[in-house]
């Protein structure tokens, strides 16, 4: 399912990063926009563009050895340590 969202929304979301099996960052997000009384929430994955500002938070958790590794079951990247 894809929603495309049309004019100005407040966001916030929450993510992760991290390396894919070939070395490669990999982004998991999900996000909330809203705008009066309509929200939508959900996992980002086609990219936001930002309009006037956009503000980003990142803390590194230092040391892991987390990565994302395709389920041959589901075909997902799941997180595994």
């Amino acid at each position: 399912m894809i929603t495309l969202l049309s004019g100005v929304h407040e966001g916030c979301g929450v993510g992760t990063l991290f390396t894919d099996e070939a070395g490669l960052p990999k982004l998991h997000m999900h996000a909330s926009f809203g705008r009066k009384d309509n929200t939508i929430t959900g996992c980002v994955r086609m990219g936001v563009a930002v309009w006037q500002i956009g503000e980003v938070v990142i803390l590194e958790l230092a040391g892991g050895s987390a990565k994302r590794v395709q389920n041959k079951g589901t075909g997902f990247e799941f997180l595994e340590c």
